[in-house]
């Protein structure tokens, strides 16, 4: 006992001993005194209450803080309590104002013309302002411990030893002058007296900022984890409609009825979940089955590790291929459910893997038109096979489960939010099944992490209402309130099915996690924590060596929480020789630096400067290795791979026709082809045209230079009043054709353009993408009546097993509205397709565009085709006849 309190002494000597080896200054406000500041003599005088608190509002206090706190960093720790006031809070009080030289003051003042005592903190000169307001209002004649912290990046908020907000340091700070508590008077501001309602207990500075887990021992708290004090959970709503058929083809409606969670846990770097794949499961029910739906999507030219099939006297285990993992616990009975793509499936309970439980998984695997693979799969789990007549009344636990062997993500992912493991039922998340319930599953989302979250959410309730969707930014060690930075409330119908895209920015670099919850009313049906990180780079740099060009995102609301709104900057590419290649101040948040092939090996350096003082603020270096030995290397260029088979030339009446494999192209009278066949169907109902001022500008000549098997080159000319034409043109046996075309104005053009009209019945679908992330494509069934759509790089157009495909390497020289590149217009016989690619030429100035066409199918189909493959629910099939 006796080694026991020694210990405990010693703890407690430790603890005071950590805080005051550099505190600069500490006050109990128990007595009058003088106050020793600086040099200077400060008094301390006035009324103190029997219970030692000094009082004030009509009078206050300054102190000198120039030795007190560093403009570099700073703690101000402030116990007060606040009496009911005599009359109503018609003046503001200011409970304690650090303040400078200058404009800059930060502190605490409690809200004028409010019915109770609701507070603020600002952090502001008044032009660049960091400000909290509390939601709830202080209680009377209770004590309470406020306090911030600054270090020249981040301004921390806390009370009672709990972090409330974190934002970045809006500027840094000013000389200082006084540390005020209550009524002051300097050069810049004099507030009034408000009468003495305001009791201060202690006061406490430091010149460096304190740590959440120190702030937190200075008040004795000891923090609830997040994930104890907000528990995921998970509620399922019994099946609306009809059940699934259980074919991996997720294609029900009740699907969109199911519950869902935003996203799965990224195994080893929990805060790099967002990294994952796109990715997505949903939990439905009825008085037979538990479904389970799931869904993945590999990235293009991925190699699947599918697994095998289980046969009759085989079970193959999941783990180690592409899988997914299912586990639920009943009353200590703790079941797994694992499938592999190939189909493959297995079940345990408990540790027992010869267990034989009864349920029905189907798993599909479907190519997408941008070379992605999606996968889906489907699960019925009978209520008998888990020893249940019907869904349980109690709490269960559960964890979804993703093992991923693609390239460079070969991880694990799940619900767990503590822990590396897939089947601790201890970090499980709480599952319910309510008769009825409110769902939210997210169809698409960016990664987090980089700042600027995009997703796009679906909401369903069979019995409607307000269904209030908020996401928060918190610590998983509970060290601080969750920061609201969404939160809205849908108005949804009876069986109404919603979605909407949202795009948050986010700017607090020191929270580690975010908080997804949706509710009605009071109740949350849904809750998950998802760790992750901030990346604090201010921008983001591809470097397409290649395609000569460095595209960089810049993170402009970061910057602009950092440095203020009116934030200017300019960025700099500076080449090893130092020489400066590139300038451009921004006025997006996306631009493109261009960078020649032709530039010498070595390091650049990319620099943000900030335009108010020229300040490099953010720098990154990339290296440029030069053309390489394989730019000179001859290649085979005239081999032909199979299928495809060599050109053929043919000059007729009809114009000259170049045939290869499945399609024909010809040209007559013209610089663009005049028809296009695909299997023997005709793909145009009339030339390829070039338009300018509301006409076809000129008829023309395609003269071939050479006709070779592998490759046919072409030379293009066409003369007008209005302009005269000139190009180059190739084809090549896989059916690609390839315009490089210069335009040189006679006289002023309007709306250049170039026009493709279809028949109508051959364009049902379009696709247009620009590579990349899920936001950058767009796939839809084309309607009658008009329609735009901006730029993409490729737009293919067609049918089911045929169509023609528009290609282009960069728009730079197009003069053309973006968001309106392209125009559609459908009839009962007609789709007019027009591309615009200049508003206005002026007379003599040359216009150079190039561009492709690509009549598909390039190569013979797979047996069965169209039926062996389809869409999923978010996206047209385009291959169903």
């Amino acid at each position: 006992m006796k080694r026991s309190y020694l210990a405990f002494l010693l703890g407690l000597f430790i603890l005071s001993g950590m805080y005051a080896s550099d505190e600069t200054f500490k006050l109990i406000f128990d007595r009058a005194q003088d106050l020793q500041v600086a040099g200077q003599t400060v008094p301390l005088a006035g009324e103190f209450t029997s219970d030692q608190y000094w009082i004030f509002g009509q009078q206050g206090l300054s102190l000198p803080a120039a030795t007190l706190l560093s403009q570099e960093a700073g703690t101000v720790f402030f116990r007060f309590r606040l009496q009911r006031p005599e009359t109503e809070l018609l003046l503001p009080r200011y409970l304690l104002t650090l303040r400078t030289r200058s404009r800059l003051n930060a502190g605490w003042a409690i809200n004028s013309g409010e019915k109770n005592a609701k507070w603020s903190f600002s952090f502001t000169d008044r032009s660049k302002t960091m400000r909290y307001q509390s939601p709830e209002a202080l209680e009377y004649n209770k004590e309470y411990a406020f306090a911030f912290t600054y270090d020249g990046s981040t301004v921390r908020i806390y009370q009672d030893g709990k972090l409330l907000s974190e934002a970045p340091q809006p500027l840094p700070m000013a000389t200082l002058g006084n540390l005020n508590i209550g009524p002051y008077k300097d050069g810049w501001y004099a507030p009034k007296g408000w009468g003495n309602d305001c009791q201060a207990k202690e006061l406490r500075l430091w010149n460096r900022a304190l740590s959440p887990a120190e702030m937190a021992g200075l008040c004795g708290v000891e923090f609830t984890p997040l994930h104890l004090s907000q528990p995921p959970l998970l509620s399922v709503p019994r099946l609306v409609g009809a059940a699934p058929l259980v074919d991996g083809e997720l294609n029900e409606g009740a699907w969109h009825f199911a519950a869902s969670m935003p996203s799965l846990i990224y195994g080893q770097f929990k805060e790099k979940s967002g990294e994952l794949p796109p990715h997505g499961f949903a939990l439905t029910y009825d008085d037979q089955n538990l479904y389970l739906g799931f869904r993945t999507i590999f990235p293009g030219g991925t190699s699947i590790q599918a697994g095998g099939l289980r046969e009759a006297n085989y079970e193959p285990e999941v783990w180690g291929t592409e899988s997914f993992e299912f586990y639920i616990t009943i009353a200590d009975r703790r079941y797994r459910f694992g499938g592999n793509v190939a189909g493959g499936y297995v079940e345990w309970l408990g540790v027992d893997s010869k267990w034989n439980g009864t349920w029905t998984y189907k798993s599909t695997l479907k190519m997408r038109i941008d070379d992605s693979q999606l996968w889906q799969g489907e699960v019925a789990i009978p209520w008998k096979t888990l020893e249940l007549s019907g869904p349980p009344k109690e709490t269960v636990k559960f964890n979804f489960c993703r093992s991923w062997k693609v390239p460079k993500v070969e991880i694990t992912s799940s619900l767990n939010l503590i822990g590396k493991t897939y089947g601790n039922p201890e970090e499980h998340v709480d599952l319910v099944f309510l008769e009825e319930a409110p769902v939210m599953q997210i169809l698409e989302q960016s990664n987090p992490n980089l700042g600027d979250y995009k997703h796009e959410i679906a909401l369903a309730a069979k019995a409607g209402g307000a269904l209030r969707y908020r996401l928060e930014l918190g610590h998983l060690d509970g060290s601080s309130q969750p920061l609201p930075i969404y939160d809205r409330v849908f108005q949804l119908k009876p069986e109404e099915y919603m979605t909407d895209k949202l795009d948050i920015s986010i700017s607090n670099t020191g929270y580690d996690c975010l908080v997804y919850s949706l509710a009605r009313g009071n109740q949350v049906y849904m809750r998950e924590i998802v760790p992750f990180q901030l990346q604090a780079d201010y921008f983001t740099i591809q470097a397409l060596f290649l395609s000569e060009k460095i595209p960089v995102k810049v993170r402009l609301p970061m910057l602009r929480n950092k440095f203020g709104a009116d934030f200017s900057g300019t960025l700099l590419l500076t080449a090893p020789d130092k020489k400066v290649l590139f300038r451009q101040t921004l006025a997006e948040a996306e631009l493109v630096i261009p960078f020649s092939r032709q530039n010498q090996a070595g390091e650049y350096r990319i620099d943000l400067l900030n335009d108010r003082n020229g300040e490099v603020i953010y720098s990154q270096t990339l290296n440029y290795p030069g053309i390489g030995e394989w730019a000179r290397q001859d290649f085979d260029e005239e081999r032909i791979i199979p299928p495809f088979t060599p050109l053929q030339y043919s000059n007729a009446a009809s114009g000259l026709t170049v045939s290869m494999w499945g399609r024909d192209y010809t040209w007559k009278n013209s610089v663009f082809p005049s028809q296009i066949r695909s299997q023997n169907r005709e793909l145009l109902t009339a030339p390829i045209a070039l338009l300018a001022n509301g006409k076809e500008l000129h008829q023309g000549i395609y003269r071939s230079s050479k006709t070779a098997a592998h490759r046919g080159e072409f030379q293009m000319q066409a003369d007008s009043a209005e302009a005269q034409l000139a190009g180059n043109s190739w084809i090549e046996y896989d059916g690609v054709v390839w315009n490089q075309l210069e335009i040189t104005p006679k006289t002023a053009l309007n709306d250049v353009k170039i026009r493709i009209r279809m028949p109508a019945d051959m364009v049902k679908f379009l696709h247009g993408s620009g590579g990349g992330g899920w936001g950058s494509r767009t796939t839809a069934r084309l309607h009658p009546g008009e329609r735009f759509l901006r730029y993409y790089p490729v737009l293919w157009v067609g049918m089911e097993d045929k169509g023609l495909c528009f290609f282009t390497e960069t728009r730079k020289n197009w003069s053309s509205d973006k968001l309106k590149t392209f125009r559609f217009f459908k009839d009962d016989n007609e789709t007019i397709i027009e591309i615009n690619l200049a508003a206005k030429l002026k007379a003599g100035e040359p216009f150079r565009f190039d561009f492709g066409l690509l009549a598909s199918p390039v190569r013979p189909l797979p047996e069965n085709y169209p039926l062996n493959t389809l869409g999923w629910s978010h996206m047209s099939p385009l291959n169903r006849p």
